[in-house]
């Protein structure tokens, strides 16, 4: 037996051709070593395999493409480029700068970022990134308080009311107009209830009517008090009243007295004299 294996083993293989009709194992008949030629023909008919030419267009999902009924295979498979409409996210402005990506050149900025903080003011602020950073990732706003101005205090905000932490105490103006005769007393008028105030005071005009010897009779001559002209010529009250009776009591007992000899500066002297001397 040994020998005849090597006596076998110094002789070329021997092969046969086999046809396949059916899906299975197949091993050399006993008296071959291998095959030189397999011939498959599952379909049991002997025909030759059905090839068909395959197009392929790649997309971002897997794909199984199989035979068409009475197809065999596809020879050959064609598959088409890939370009950048395989995706409507490949466009310059989702592509970094200096990286192309399916033939498109990104141009999006790479972001270097800082914080920054900001106290708000009654101005309005342009804030920009400190070089060489280009761009802010994060702010940080102060709380507003009453700080911000400095008209927020109590005495300028009406009571009851708060802004920014700050309680008005400014008591709101609640009108009344307010009609006023003068009298010879004085007057403390106060807003009627729930009045709390006046925004306008009307006065009326002072007369005559305001106190009840304000007549003629009571007034010098010639004199006009509150739209009374007085009448009144008796002695006593002025200086020059007071002069004319000094010179009454001179010429008393005098045989007669021209009234134009006397020097006085008072008009009516000379009526005086006339009716009071001796003559």
């Amino acid at each position: 037996m040994a020998l005849k294996r090597l006596i076998r083993e110094q002789q070329p293989p021997r092969l046969q051709t086999k046809t396949i009709t059916e899906n299975g194992e197949y091993k050399p008949d006993e008296t071959y070593d291998g095959f030189r030629k397999v011939i498959i023909d599952v379909s049991g008919g002997g025909s030759e395999p059905v090839i068909n030419e395959l197009n392929v267009t790649p997309t971002t999902s897997a794909q199984t493409i199989t035979p068409e009924t009475g197809v065999d295979g596809f020879a050959p498979v064609k598959v088409a480029p890939v370009d950048n409409t395989i995706d409507e996210n490949i466009t310059a402005a989702n592509i970094v700068s200096g990286v192309t990506i399916l033939g498109v050149s990104g141009a999006a900025t790479v972001l270097d970022g800082e914080t920054v903080s900001v106290t708000p003011t009654t101005s309005a602020q342009t804030i920009t990134p400190t070089a060489p950073k280009n761009g802010i990732t994060e702010v940080s706003v102060a709380a507003v308080t009453a700080a911000i101005d400095a008209n927020i205090v109590a005495n300028n905000i009406k009571s009851g009311v708060e802004i920014l932490g700050v309680t008005g105490s400014v008591t709101e103006l609640n009108s009344d107009t307010l009609s006023v005769t003068p009298t010879t007393s004085a007057q403390t008028i106060t807003p009627t209830a729930p009045k709390n105030g006046f925004t306008t005071v009307e006065v009326s005009a002072v007369t005559a009517a305001i106190d009840a010897n304000i007549i003629a009779g009571n007034i010098k001559n010639g004199i006009e008090i509150l739209g009374v002209i007085g009448d009144y010529q008796g002695s006593g009250g002025t200086d020059e009243y007071a002069n004319v009776i000094g010179i009454e009591n001179t010429i008393k007992g005098t045989s007669f007295v021209e009234a134009d000899e006397i020097d006085t500066a008072c008009d009516n002297i000379s009526m005086f004299l006339y009716g009071t001397a001796n003559v």
